[in-house]
């Protein structure tokens, strides 16, 4: 990470997680050496409130216990602001802010964010969490090649009753001029089937 990023991110979490803004020498120091990983910064977040950062990813974290509804929304909003700072004037970033603004609008009950996807860091996802279990995305819109949307579906897993797993329900091409319209139908499908799912 160089000094002008460090810099950038030290500013996001100032402002989002209340860091101590006479620490960011501290930070900037800390996390421009390639052999520290993550930085222990609490603000808001408590004691375990840190930033990590690899080569494909931005993030913060808080001790499982501190996460209340507003410390989660907190850690979802920064994280997004990370992911947007660190990916740039990237292509994809730019789809993902429009799609996170619109969604977000349109599900105002729903967490929405973006964050790299959990199986591949080379690839953005633009996340749904339900209210009442905001650690578990329910349905994600993966940008890459195309515009992907999955979603977690039931499958039997005796005897344990069930499991949930991702399934691939559409791809829509960027070129696609319905592209919009055809996605703005999927989700709400996705988001009206799943909104009993056991998370």
């Amino acid at each position: 990470m160089t000094k002008e990023q460090a810099e950038a991110v030290y500013k996001i979490l100032v402002s989002r997680c209340a860091a101590n803004a006479s620490k960011e020498q501290e930070f900037v120091d800390c996390v421009t050496d390639p052999n520290n990983q993550e930085y222990r910064f609490g603000g808001e977040l408590g004691f375990g409130g840190k930033f990590f950062h690899s080569n494909s990813r931005w993030w913060v974290s808080c001790y499982k216990e501190n996460g209340t509804v507003r410390i989660i929304k907190m850690m979802n909003e920064t994280n997004r602001e990370l992911t947007l700072l660190k990916l740039g004037m990237d292509p994809l970033g730019s789809i993902a802010r429009c799609l996170h603004e619109r969604y977000s609008k349109r599900y105002p009950n729903r967490y929405v964010e973006i964050e790299p996807n959990e199986e591949d860091d080379t690839r953005l996802c633009v996340m749904f969490r339900h209210s009442n279990s905001p650690y578990r995305p329910y349905l994600r819109i993966t940008l890459k090649d195309a515009i992907i949307l999955d979603k977690k579906v039931k499958t039997p897993n005796p005897p344990l009753g069930y499991k949930l797993r991702w399934t691939d329900t559409e791809r829509v091409p960027f070129e696609d001029p319905e592209m919009e319209e055809k996605l703005d139908i999927l989700v709400a499908r996705v988001v009206e089937t799943t909104s009993q799912l056991e998370m």
